[in-house]
């Protein structure tokens, strides 16, 4: 079973936090192939934690490449309000 996990930096808790609201906003397209976990860091409390469990290559290719690209939405929205 394929699997990854990715953890974002972030500049302080608080973002990491939002993002992961936001993140989890949207629940996962196919969950019968793919179980996503979002979670803070314990030990640093400023990185998004993403855990990715799939039944295959290509759904977990395509479930990383999405939320990335939604990440990378949550950061650059920081970048030009916070």
């Amino acid at each position: 079973m394929p699997s990854i996990i990715i953890k974002i930096p972030f500049e302080t808790r608080q973002k990491a936090q939002i993002a992961k609201e936001v993140l989890s906003v949207d629940p996962e397209l196919k969950p019968n192939e793919v179980v996503r976990s979002i979670t803070i860091d314990d030990e640093q409390q400023t990185s998004l934690v993403l855990e990715f469990n799939a039944i295959n290559i290509r759904a977990l290719r395509t479930s990383v490449n999405a939320i990335l690209d939604h990440a990378a939405l949550v950061s650059r929205t920081f970048d030009v309000f916070c």
